[in-house]
């Protein structure tokens, strides 16, 4: 209750007015006046101080519900509404309202607090707090452990959007169309088209779900390329299935780089060239200054080069020395004449020994094969086609009919057949070196082979006939 009093110093009247709420105390009862001597009033309403009309200050601070923070210059909260200061409180439950509802001088005290409706990400299993008059509000983004609004890709949401990365990126998918806008809901088909889009938007990060995508990737400056992405599972992200990229000889190509890029959960392979002597590139990466381009969880295969031209045939090697003749037959002889010795060619192979010649009415014999030769058996007849290195046949005796076209009547044993081809001739040496064109390195062809082998002997001459 407020009460004024008004002391007059004339020896008559003490006026004291009562003021109570409107004017009145427990009713309608108008001030009264009391006459009394003004000698008796002791009390002086210049050094009286008046009565307090204000309630005790309260402590408002709760000892177990989380607030939100107030300002330091914010004007004190009347803790009781608009209930009169004299008023006794009447305990009721405590509300985040920043009210002391439960009259036990403390606000919004002991409060469970209800769920975030930011649940994903590093926001998952948090709580609001209490604002105090607005109630049940979501959490300051500063006081969340791990938030970052720019949420680089690094497997956490740290933006509590449901994605490892920004929600506002470019996103690609293997059964995308590159008529769509890009979003999570209408993902690009190719990472030419969605880097083409980010730098439109003027983004930083390109989503790619997992899957294989055909053709080189050329980085854009500043633009983040980010794989391993499961569209089909929300996309959440799992750098154990990474997204392929398969290029026909070069998979990933990054120049001139400026801004910081990053590239991250991929597998680049590169196909093997057609060209002789050309190379295989999982990566080309020119002019790119330190601390530019950050590669992380990728892997780079590269398939084998070509190999260059091949060098031309070496020339061919000497023939090998024919065998030597073998000696007549002669006619009513009782021993045979001894075949000539082979022949030696400038490279030591010899030929075949002739045979020895025929006596009385037999025929010569056939001569010796040819070193290196591939005779199995002696030749028949003359044209009987022998194998390489073959003795000559023996000539035929004097009455001697074979009733054969390709036997001819002679006393002269036959020619023996060539020798085996001389084997190969030395590999030739590597291309020297190569040159780089259009960034990529190629090959020289190699040098021409070696000269042959010399060639093996020839069969010896056939014996004379008897």
């Amino acid at each position: 209750m407020l009460r004024q009093t008004i002391t007059s110093h004339a020896p008559t009247l003490l006026l004291t007015l009562a003021l109570c709420g409107a004017w009145g105390c427990g009713g309608d009862t108008p001030p009264t006046e009391t006459a009394r001597d003004a000698s008796t009033d002791t009390r002086d309403a210049s050094t009286d101080p008046p009565p307090s009309d204000t309630a005790p200050a309260r402590d408002t601070d709760p000892p177990d519900t989380e607030r939100a923070d107030v300002p330091p210059d914010a004007e004190p909260e009347d803790t009781r509404g608009d209930v009169e200061p004299d008023a006794p409180c009447e305990p009721t439950e405590e509300i985040c309202d920043g009210l002391d509802n439960d009259c036990d001088d403390q606000i919004d005290e002991a409060l469970e607090a209800p769920p975030s409706t930011r649940t994903l990400g590093v926001c998952e299993g948090l709580t609001q707090v209490c604002a105090g008059s607005p109630g049940w509000v979501e959490r300051p983004e500063a006081s969340i452990p791990g938030f970052d609004p720019s949420d680089p890709p690094d497997g956490v949401d740290r933006d509590c959007d449901g994605v490892d990365g920004r929600a506002s990126a470019v996103f690609v998918a293997a059964n995308g169309d590159d008529q769509g806008a890009g979003t999570i809901e209408a993902p690009l088909a190719t990472l030419a088209r969605a880097l083409e889009v980010a730098v439109e938007r003027g983004t930083d990060q390109v989503l790619v779900g997992s899957g294989r995508f055909e053709g080189e990737l050329r980085l854009a400056d500043g633009v983040g390329v980010f794989g391993g992405y499961l569209p089909a599972e929300g996309w959440r992200r799992d750098l154990e299935r990474p997204t392929v990229i398969a290029g026909a000889t070069t998979a990933l190509r990054a120049e001139g780089l400026t801004r910081p890029t990053r590239v991250q959960g991929f597998r680049f392979e590169a196909g093997s060239p057609a060209l002789p002597g050309a190379s295989s590139y999982a990566a080309t990466l020119h002019d790119i200054p330190p601390d530019t381009l950050l590669l992380e969880d990728n892997a780079f295969i590269a398939a084998p080069g070509a190999d260059a031209a091949h060098g031309g045939d070496g020339a061919p090697g000497d023939d090998g020395a024919p065998g030597d003749d073998g000696q007549s037959g002669c006619d009513g002889c009782n021993n045979r004449g001894n075949g000539g010795d082979g022949g030696v060619s400038a490279c030591g192979v010899g030929g075949g020994a002739g045979g020895r010649g025929g006596y009385d009415d037999a025929v010569g014999r056939a001569g010796d094969p040819g070193a290196g030769g591939s005779c199995a058996s002696p030749c028949g007849l003359c044209d009987a086609g022998c194998g390489d290195g073959c003795g000559g046949a023996g000539g035929a005796s004097a009455d001697d009919t074979c009733g054969l076209d390709s036997c001819r009547r002679s006393d002269a044993g036959c020619r023996g057949s060539d020798g085996p081809v001389g084997g190969a001739g030395a590999p030739g040496e590597g291309g020297a070196g190569g040159v780089v064109i259009d960034g990529q390195w190629l090959g020289s062809s190699g040098r021409g082979g070696g000269v042959g082998a010399p060639g093996s002997g020839g069969g010896g001459g056939g014996g004379g006939g008897g």
